[in-house]
């Protein structure tokens, strides 16, 4: 078996007081990749004009829009969970407004900074051959380059590993987990310019959560919570030594199952695709990560 090398990179990361505040980075997190890149949407108007080539060409509005994949470390920052989710204490719930980012990229050659990132989905996932990851999707104001002096970064600790996480189904530890994987989707408002170039805001809106798991298919049993329609409790713990983060569902249905088989020679896996909701908002959380 080769061995891997993962975090490529790092991003300086700050939480906005409002909206696009700006601010310098006041954490940094190592990356296994980013892509965020300025859109400029331009009006080219269809005039009637004896010629074959387009004409216009003025600058309607511009934004923000890309990703940012890291890992989830016992050391690494919280603030994705505070910008993404909300924050009481150590425990991240939903929670409306959320706060918006800066974050600067390391780009080598010329730095890039952007101010009034708002983070629209938060993808947490592991599987048996990868560690515990977050895919980060932005949604951002503009950005411009970063002229102040950049320190060097060394992480200090690595991504915890699926075969550190413990995963149960209604209190219930199950030991046949292959993939474990939660969204939350912020349904962020993305248009709001007004009479303006950028962005005025992004607020965000009605928060998702879905996800997916893969089983070693061993029994029937979640395919009979599906077929009854259970509402169950699913909780995903990542720990090394003192440290942990945990992602708890109170309430999930399963909304698909099923149990494929490949060919003689495979193993079936079973497949759960499910949706977490609430019956009480005022009472009841559709999402908790907890970090120790």
């Amino acid at each position: 078996m080769s061995a891997s090398i993962v975090a490529l990179g790092h991003v300086g990361i700050r939480k906005e007081e409002s909206f696009a505040s700006g601010g310098e980075p006041t954490d940094y997190q190592p990356i296994f990749s980013e892509d965020i890149r300025m859109e400029k949407h331009y009006d080219y108007s269809d005039r009637i004009m004896n010629t074959s080539q387009q004409v216009g060409g003025r600058l309607l509005n511009v934004g923000i829009t890309g990703s940012i994949t890291f890992p989830i470390s016992p050391d690494g920052p919280e603030m994705w969970w505070n910008c993404g989710l909300g924050q009481t204490s150590s425990i991240y719930s939903e929670e409306r407004p959320l706060d918006s980012m800066v974050i600067t990229l390391d780009r080598e050659a010329g730095d890039i900074y952007t101010s009034g990132d708002m983070i629209s989905s938060l993808e947490i996932s592991s599987a048996a051959g990868a560690p515990l990851q977050c895919v980060a999707s932005i949604e951002g104001k503009g950005y411009s380059d970063y002229t102040a002096s950049t320190p060097s970064y060394t992480s200090g600790d690595d991504g915890f590993l699926h075969n550190e996480g413990k995963f149960y189904v209604a209190g219930a530890e199950i030991l046949n987990v292959m993939t474990f994987s939660v969204s939350i989707n912020n349904n962020l408002v993305t248009d709001l310019y007004t009479n303006q170039k950028e962005r005025r805001d992004i607020p965000a809106t009605k928060c998702m959560v879905t996800g997916n798991m893969t089983l070693l298919f061993e029994d029937t049993t979640q395919r009979n919570r599906f077929m009854t329609e259970e509402s169950v409790k699913l909780e995903a713990v990542y720990a090394r030594g003192a440290n942990s983060f945990t992602v708890t569902l109170d309430k999930v249905r399963f909304d698909d199952d099923s149990q494929p088989l490949s060919g003689q020679t495979d193993y079936i896996a079973e497949t759960i695709n499910f949706t977490a909701y609430v019956d009480d908002p005022s009472t009841e959380e559709s999402i908790k990560i907890t970090v120790v």
